[in-house]
């Protein structure tokens, strides 16, 4: 996982994708699920690779 902000030069550890979800302190809405999402996307902006998109994600 790759952390854009804050400054990933200044954190004073790697960024733990486990922890970046669970110290979401977001509360869910009363009677509504709790959704997360990640995303991955290229330096161009691009989603697909040969229009695929698993060769992005490693």
């Amino acid at each position: 996982m790759d952390r854009l902000l804050p400054d990933p030069n200044q954190a004073d550890d790697a960024a733990d994708p486990v922890a970046a979800y669970l110290d979401d302190a977001r509360p869910a809405p009363p009677g509504r699920p709790w959704v997360v999402m990640g995303m991955v996307v290229s330096v161009d902006g691009a989603t697909a690779v040969d229009g695929r998109s698993g060769g992005l994600g490693g």
